[in-house]
């Protein structure tokens, strides 16, 4: 029967993560075979109009994005877990009762009571390339920066080693900036067009990389407020540095803005379960759709690994 996509979900590929809507047929996409994943190339791709056509709208807790999938799609989650089970309890209980947990599901038969497999550990170990010579003033820079468009605001009393840096950075590095000092803060206007890390060039950092990067970003602050207009590709980075490094964050919309908190100390509400983060969802709900779905088949028909998870 056939398995139909929402093109705007992100698949990872050799060149990177890339909409389902933009793939290539020559493009190479992860798979995931004896429990490892691989590479595989794409067998077929169809694309398809739809009209009234009933889509599985899924949320996960503590993100933004809402993935829409019809019910033939399986996908690798974790199932039958008692109500009482607090997330506490949740791995003991997991490593006594793996065999009936451990599912290949079918979308529709999902609820809230399930968590969705990611495979993060694998994921990163795929950076195969050797050590890169980034500079790390770079990396932290490049963290500081990420969320800001032209203009930075420091708190003086707080974050005095942030402008020393920032201000070292920018001319060691011939970086046009207008400084303005009042009594509470700085303002760097920055003059130059600054080129920012991207979500691609995210994946080809190594570990020790991803920590520079993870701790310019909240250097100043764990909690972020950011603009929802073009800014998608900033709160990806943010959520996938933080699931390369095994660390929660909560986020979500309010008076038109992506708000979002980095858990630096763990609450246990994501699960971190051998190779994987269980992802709890939150609401799974039938919605009509109408325009292009899309049909991706490998040519080794293994499960291929989506910002949403493991689905085939």
């Amino acid at each position: 029967m056939a398995k139909y996509l929402r093109g705007d979900i992100l698949v990872f590929t050799k060149r990177g993560l890339i909409r389902l809507d933009n793939l290539n047929k020559d493009d190479c996409i992860l798979t995931y075979n004896n429990n490892e994943l691989i590479y595989d190339e794409i067998d077929e791709i169809q694309k398809t109009f739809k009209k009234k056509y009933k889509l599985n709208k899924i949320k996960l807790h503590n993100y933004l994005d809402n993935y829409f999938i019809n019910d033939n799609i399986k996908i690798k989650s974790i199932q039958n877990i008692p109500y009482e089970i607090n997330n506490k309890d949740l791995i003991e209980y997991l490593n006594n009762n793996l065999h009936k947990c451990s599912k290949n599901s079918c979308i529709n038969e999902l609820s809230d009571f399930d968590y969705i497999s990611f495979p993060f550990t694998s994921l990163r170990s795929l950076n195969k390339y050797p050590a890169t010579i980034i500079d790390t003033n770079y990396l932290r820079f490049q963290g500081i920066i990420l969320n800001f468009d032209k203009e930075i605001k420091l708190n003086n009393e707080y974050c005095k080693a942030t402008i020393e840096f920032l201000l070292n950075f920018f001319n060691d590095n011939n970086i046009n900036y207008n400084k303005e000092i009042s009594f509470n803060y700085t303002t760097l206007s920055i003059i130059s067009d600054l080129k920012k890390i991207t979500l691609d060039e995210l994946f080809l950092l190594t570990k020790d990389e991803l920590y520079e990067f993870f701790n310019g970003i909240i250097e100043i602050s764990n909690e972020f407020q950011i603009s929802s207009l073009n800014t998608d590709e900033i709160y990806k980075i943010i959520k996938f540095t933080c699931l390369l490094l095994n660390i929660n964050l909560i986020s979500y919309y309010k008076d038109k803005l992506i708000n979002i908190k980095i858990l630096i100390k763990d609450k246990n509400i994501n699960i971190i379960y051998n190779d994987n983060i269980l992802n709890k969802i939150k609401s799974i709900k039938k919605i009509e759709y109408n325009g292009f779905l899309y049909s991706i088949k490998t040519k080794s028909n293994n499960y291929f690994l989506t910002e949403l998870g493991l689905i085939s």
